[in-house]
């Protein structure tokens, strides 16, 4: 195998873009619609630091409310860290309502 030569010029992924993969994976996770959650991300020190705010939907057949909110933050912290590239400092969820819905009644 032989090395290719480098390319000229650079990548760019905006802060929008990486806004909106990790919206679509806490809306993923929190099981709700992707307009529904909105993510911030600012510069953290050369590495990027995530904010959170969305609803989420739990239920007897999901996780309780803190793993919900734990595993969106791993989420986040592996596979947006993974789909974009970024180191990712730190991953901060807010819910701002919880929807339950109930199990069947037998």
């Amino acid at each position: 195998m032989s090395a290719e030569a480098p390319v000229p010029g650079r990548v760019v992924i905006t802060a929008r873009a990486q806004e909106r993969v990790f919206r679509a994976l806490a809306a993923d996770e929190l099981g709700v619609p992707v307009k529904s959650a909105k993510v911030r991300v600012a510069d953290d020190a050369g590495r990027i630091a995530a904010d959170v705010t969305s609803p989420a939907v739990t239920g007897p057949r999901t996780a309780p409310l803190l793993s919900l909110i734990e595993s969106t933050r791993h989420r986040l912290l592996n596979d947006g860290a993974r789909i974009t590239g970024a180191e990712i400092s730190k991953v901060s969820v807010r819910i701002t309502n919880v929807t339950t819905i109930p199990g069947r009644v037998q």
